[in-house]
């Protein structure tokens, strides 16, 4: 059996949120331990899959409080994979990690993992398949035993993708799809990368423009509110509204998101810090080495130059209007946006690439979008049926409504598929089955 699930988004907290612990001791291991005893089922083995974006080592202040050169997106970047060769990158890194091992919601996803390995006589087996937000495990080894060696006694792999025959399936984060934080193109036009296939190993290890937006953009604003204007302890519930925003997609219709809410919970003074850190942080986004170098790779590729130009705009606008007129920085970012924006049909599309490419597959997984999706892409009487499937996440999603706005949902998607041998009562006879549960919180 394979259980799939996908951005977790573990953080250490300072500047985003967290999933609750109860989701994992009430509602997912419960779900595993109810098919583990199901009698028209015959489990000859439990395959979890963490389909990326479990331990988020981008979220945090720790990268915003020590010098820029430590950073991974400034100082002397690697002429391959665009990162930071001082070796203090991967201390941090580790150190974050370490934080985010204490969280309440992480301390509990894997004291479950060890009980069910602990309680089971049936084998466990942990495929990690990495993603954006953990993309420097690709990197670093050290990240990698961290996680080994907290799960011992339980057999790990950590990989990019996972292609079964066995379950007809392939697995991968999806964020390959989305150029903004995958390294395909950018390794291409900026680091002089030849490789023709986009899942080349080496394009997984290329740091991507969004992890510098994540950091240095939605984590400096939360960071300097916090401390450069003191709203700890002052507005600690506004913090954590603001810390939520951190999961709209994409990425930058974050800020969109940002600066609708404020024509309500904020007075005037707390627009001005809103207002004056996000500058501070857009300022510290546009002067980093990375972005530089993004930003010399990709200027006239669109008609009114990339995303880092439309940022700089921004940043201008904000600094003259003093954001009096919320309707214009909201009609700009028509504009921004849809640069980060990736058509739903991308992934469609790649799911339909995958298939062709892998003959022997009938499920084809990401997760990455944050939104729970099945499409049925093709039904043969005699092949069966093919499927794209998005496991969506476990931190509130928060979306751009069709008219104005932006609403949050809560749930859960918990992917299962069965092997023809272990599978007696869900799909047909001889075949491999899938079983999909949404728990809406």
């Amino acid at each position: 059996m394979l259980i799939i699930i996908s951005d977790l988004h573990f953080s250490d907290g300072t500047t985003s949120s967290n999933v609750v612990k109860d989701v994992f001791s009430q509602i997912l291991f419960p779900e595993i331990r109810l098919r583990l005893g199901s009698l028209n089922k015959n489990i000859e083995e439990i395959n979890m899959v963490l389909l990326g974006d479990i331990f988020d080592i981008v979220r945090s202040d720790k990268w915003l409080i020590i010098d820029d050169e430590k950073r991974p997106w400034n100082g002397k970047l690697d002429p391959l994979y665009a990162v930071n060769i001082n070796p203090e990158v991967e201390n941090i890194y580790n150190s974050i990690l370490k934080e985010i091992l204490k969280a309440p919601g992480c301390i509990s996803f894997l004291n479950e993992l060890k009980n069910l390995a602990a309680a089971c006589d049936i084998p466990l087996k942990i495929t990690y398949v990495i993603g954006n937000h953990d993309r420097a495990f690709n990197i670093y080894e050290s990240l990698q035993n961290k996680v080994k060696n907290l799960l011992s006694g339980i057999n790990v792999v950590i990989c990019n993708f996972l292609h079964s025959e066995k379950y007809a399936v392939l697995c991968r984060h999806g964020h390959e799809w989305d150029e903004a934080c995958f390294g395909y193109q950018f390794a291409k036009r900026a680091l002089s990368h030849s490789h023709r296939s986009r899942f080349h190993p080496e394009y997984y290890k290329v740091q991507n423009l969004g992890e510098v937006v994540t950091a240095e953009i939605m984590g400096g604003l939360v960071h300097r509110l916090n401390n450069l204007f003191q709203w700890k302890g002052k507005h600690d519930s506004l913090i954590e509204h603001i810390k939520d925003i951190n999961n709209v997609r994409p990425a930058l219709s974050a800020l969109k998101c940002l600066i609708w809410s404020t024509s309500g919970d904020f007075d005037r003074e707390m627009k001005g810090n809103i207002i004056e850190a996000l500058c501070l942080s857009l300022e510290s986004f546009l002067n980093t080495d990375y972005v530089r170098l993004w930003a010399k790779a990709f200027t006239n590729n669109y008609i009114n130059g990339d995303v880092t130009g439309h940022l700089q705009l921004l940043l201008n606008l904000l600094q003259e209007e003093n954001f009096n007129s919320l309707a214009k920085a909201l009609d700009f970012f028509q504009d921004i946006t849809r640069y980060f924006k990736v058509p739903a049909d991308n992934y469609l599309k790649g799911a339909m690439a995958d298939l062709k490419k892998y003959p022997d597959v009938k499920f084809v997984i990401y997760g990455h979008t944050h939104q729970a999706k099945e499409v049925i892409i093709e039904s043969d009487k005699v092949k069966g049926t093919f499927r794209y499937i998005n496991t969506g996440t476990y931190l509130p999603q928060i979306q751009e409504a069709k008219v104005n706005g932006f609403g949050m949902s809560k749930r859960m998607t918990l992917t299962f598929i069965y092997s023809p041998d272990e599978d007696g009562g869900v799909g047909e006879q001889g075949s491999v089955s899938i079983e999909m549960r949404s728990v809406k919180g």
